[in-house]
């Protein structure tokens, strides 16, 4: 599992994690596009290539990483 503290003892970076909604408030297929727990995601990620600068990032060089259900979102948010 990353953690990030692991990741900051080798690179100079800003880490930002997140919650979103799970289960059927976030996942549950009814056959139409609203999956609330991708846009929570979505959304978060808009935020960040808006404003990561102002922490001292660079928005054209973001990284996302998942674990368990979190890397099936990964997986998911590169085709959308």
């Amino acid at each position: 599992m990353l953690k990030a503290k692991n990741l900051l003892k080798y690179k100079d970076l800003i880490v930002v994690t997140f919650n979103y909604r799970l289960g059927i408030h976030g996942f549950l297929c009814l056959g139409t596009e609203n999956i609330p727990g991708m846009k929570d995601q979505l959304a978060l990620l808009k935020w960040i290539q808006q404003n990561i600068a102002a922490f001292g990032g660079n928005p054209k060089d973001v990284t996302i990483a998942g674990y368990s259900a979190g890397s099936i979102s990964v997986d998911l948010l590169t085709i959308c």
